[in-house]
């Protein structure tokens, strides 16, 4: 079983790592041309701006001019409808608002794994992507990402912390997702009126939803939840249909939630909660509780900075679907991982 969560003594491993700032400063004539790509240099970085070829299968090189391409500009591929496919190199960071909007032929996306900031991604009408998977570099999702997109499921990172407004809005072709982060904010509309999509499931814990953020997704019939209930705005699932599910032992949970009906689930397999009562540094140690199946074994593991290989803890069973572990050495090092392993 591979490792579903992993926490420390001091703060959750899969804590926000990165934030983007500041302006590119122009240090070099502001447009150049290599073959069909116009571009601008800052800061000894490429930027791509418009793309003049004849479309079909597009590969971005990794540096031009000697350079490194590190940025698509916003709307540089914009309405470019005999785009087929992209190909973007590792040395690629930023993909600007609207870069790819409306390339309704678009139907194949390969993205750098260096990538930590997407805009608005990819395309505006029913023929384009079927499925994207985001990088797991990506921490930051511009508002209106996938707006007026075609995209029929989405997997996002544990390492994205925000979701910006309007994120999915009315993806007429979406029919399932995933969602995850640390302290995860859903904007308001970030998921409005996409009607195709049927299910979402959130593996970290989520701090809010926003006003409207899946309303009028009239196809969604599970939303599952990992941790404490989050907070909630106005009409979050207004004219849906769905259960709301959360894990055996977080708290917060009614028989209702935005205007939903409520149920405990099962998850696949083990996890840990990051949240709720007991999670932490308690008096006799540093605990945390696992749920999962009922009377499923896991094997709690732990490294340190000084203890690198993962070794053994304890074995604990759920009975009833749940456990509490309670690591007593946990002052032995600066910082402790855990992770949950098949027995």
């Amino acid at each position: 079983m591979n490792s579903k969560a992993k926490i420390h003594c001091a703060r959750t491993e899969d804590a926000g790592l990165l934030a983007l700032a500041g302006a590119l400063l122009l240090l070099a004539p502001a447009n150049s041309v290599e073959a069909q790509f116009i571009y601008s240099i800052n800061n000894g970085a490429i930027t791509i701006t418009s793309n003049t070829g004849a479309g079909g299968a597009v590969t971005i090189p990794s540096t031009l001019d000697g350079l490194p391409v590190t940025s698509i500009g916003s709307n540089a591929f914009q309405n470019q409808s005999n785009l087929t496919s992209i190909t973007l190199p590792d040395s690629l960071i930023n993909i600007g608002d609207s870069a790819f909007a409306d390339c309704v032929n678009l139907a194949d996306a390969t993205i750098g794994k260096e990538v930590t900031m997407i805009g608005e991604f990819p395309i505006g009408s029913p023929s384009g992507l079927g499925g994207f998977t985001i990088p797991s570099s990506v921490v930051s999702l511009g508002n209106d990402q996938f707006g007026f997109s075609a995209l029929t499921n989405v997997t996002v990172p544990g390492a994205v912390t925000n979701i910006g407004g309007d994120e999915f809005y009315i993806c007429f072709a979406r029919t399932g997702g995933n969602g995850a982060g640390g302290a995860i904010t859903i904007g308001a509309g970030a998921f409005t009126a996409c009607v195709r999509l049927t299910g979402v499931d959130f593996h970290k814990s989520v701090a809010g939803i926003g006003d409207g953020a899946f309303y009028f997704c009239t196809s969604l019939k599970a939303v599952h939840f990992v941790g404490d209930a989050p907070g909630i705005g106005r009409n979050a699932f207004a004219s849906d249909a769905a259960t709301i599910y959360f894990l055996h032992g977080a708290a917060g949970w009614d028989a209702t939630f935005g205007g939903l009906p409520t149920a405990e689930w099962t998850p696949p397999s083990p996890v840990i909660l990051t949240s709720g009562p007991g999670v932490g540094a308690q008096n006799n140690g540093f605990g945390f509780s696992i749920v999962g199946a009922n009377k499923a074994s896991v094997v709690v593991e732990t490294t340190s900075l000084t203890n690198l290989p993962w070794m053994p803890l304890a074995t604990n069973t759920l009975s009833g679907g749940a456990s509490y572990f309670s690591d007593t050495n946990w002052t032995d090092d600066e910082i402790h991982f855990y992770r949950l392993a098949a027995p």
